[in-house]
């Protein structure tokens, strides 16, 4: 039987605030509304009862800081190719600006941990029959 969602837990809404808040996507450069939805899909994990997003029954859970790591991934992507960032007066260099993005890239992307794989049991206990348990716990105990 499916578990309730773990509290803390947040919605596609809340995710995309929190998204908004620490890419500061109106900024030169400027992340999208369709790359906003394209991270927050990134951003989908599989659920506390072990069910894929693309899976009926999943409940909404989000790993908001993967979805930020990768909104600051793709503006140094497009900041690589520029030459010269000019605000208020004060330029900055090409290198200054993507290395800054890189750095909050990699700060999100710690946060985040590892994501994009589900821990399994171990491969030949896994494929063992059921009539064959009491030989796999003795071997292992």
């Amino acid at each position: 039987m499916a578990q309730p969602a773990p509290a803390g837990s947040l919605t596609e809404a809340e995710v995309r605030a929190r998204i908004l808040t620490f890419t500061n996507p109106s900024e030169e450069p400027v992340l999208t509304s369709a790359d906003l939805d394209i991270l927050i899909d990134m951003s989908k994990i599989i659920d506390y009862n072990g069910v894929w997003p693309t899976m009926t029954g999943w409940i909404e859970s989000y790993n908001y800081n993967l979805g930020i790591a990768l909104g600051w991934l793709i503006k140094a992507t497009r900041i690589a190719d520029r030459y010269l960032f000019m605000d208020g007066g004060t330029m900055l260099s090409r290198n200054q600006y993507y290395d800054h993005c890189m750095m909050l890239y990699h700060r999100f992307a710690n946060k985040a941990g590892p994501s994009g794989f589900k821990l399994v049991a171990d491969r030949h206990l896994a494929l063992m029959s059921i009539e064959n348990n009491a030989d796999v716990n003795a071997t292992y105990a």
